[in-house]
């Protein structure tokens, strides 16, 4: 079992935007509280000399000033869909998060397979689910490999929105932070690692390459002109490489 607390002021450069008012008007408070508590619980069960599995869940409670102060939503045209205005975004002052993780570990003979499956919501309308497998296979007496393969999707938050109709009332709470939006991303890559100093391996490289590739709706509900036409929403195309030494004193 687990928990922290966290105990946060936000100050932003410049001031704190007014939530849903014309950007770049000001409330005038300097520094914003901002209160999160967490809270973990996780069981872990041998299940034979070859397999361990496990389950834990967290919450986690926030409240304060959650909005991002650097975040404008546009004011298009109903017709055009060009933007003529822009307001600062504003999210609600609380959120609940919770989430599940099942995994599993499998040693077969010489293999070791790692499965794990993780869904996650909150009381915003963010749901997620994410799927991770690796899976180390031996390469000689010193060195392996372990292919990864994640996949994660989620749904978008109740008032995400990726622009404001004028004319249209203004809603008590938008954003267009596309971490809001719904998507998907797919995680491919794998590691490969060696030991040094025979049986009894003194240190280890490891060498990690992996590409995410994170996709979401190009053209969510309502827009309206010309963004019917565009995609909203590119790909993002991620490559990391990661070198890692290990070793033992």
């Amino acid at each position: 079992m687990g928990g922290g607390y966290n105990n946060d002021s936000v100050f932003p450069v410049g001031g704190t935007q007014v939530g849903m008012a014309p950007y770049g008007e000001l409330t005038g408070v300097a520094s914003n509280p901002k209160h999160v508590k967490t809270a973990v619980v996780g069981l872990s069960q041998v299940l034979s000399r070859r397999w361990l599995v496990g389950v834990s869940a967290s919450l986690q409670s926030e409240d304060g000033y959650l909005t991002d102060p650097y975040k404008a939503l546009s004011i298009v045209d109903p017709t055009t869909g060009l933007p003529v205005d822009q307001v600062s975004e504003r999210r609600p002052d609380t959120r609940k998060r919770r989430s599940v993780l099942a995994d599993s570990v499998y040693h077969y003979t010489s293999n070791i397979l790692y499965l794990s499956y993780r869904y996650y919501w909150d009381d915003w309308g963010v749901g997620s689910h994410t799927i991770d497998a690796r899976y180390r296979l031996p390469a000689g007496d010193t060195a392996w490999i372990e292919p990864h393969v994640r996949f994660y999707t989620q749904t978008a938050a109740d008032f995400y929105r990726f622009g404001l109709i004028q004319g249209e009332p203004l809603p008590q709470y938008a954003t267009s932070d596309y971490r809001m939006a719904s998507l998907q991303s797919v995680t491919l890559g794998g590691t490969f690692g060696f030991a040094n100093g025979g049986r009894l391996k003194t240190s280890e490289w490891t060498i990690r390459a992996e590409y995410i590739g994170q996709f979401g709706d190009g053209s969510p509900p309502g827009t309206v002109g010309v963004q019917t036409r565009m995609n909203l929403f590119p790909t993002v195309n991620i490559f990391t490489v990661v070198v890692n030494y290990r070793f033992n004193r």
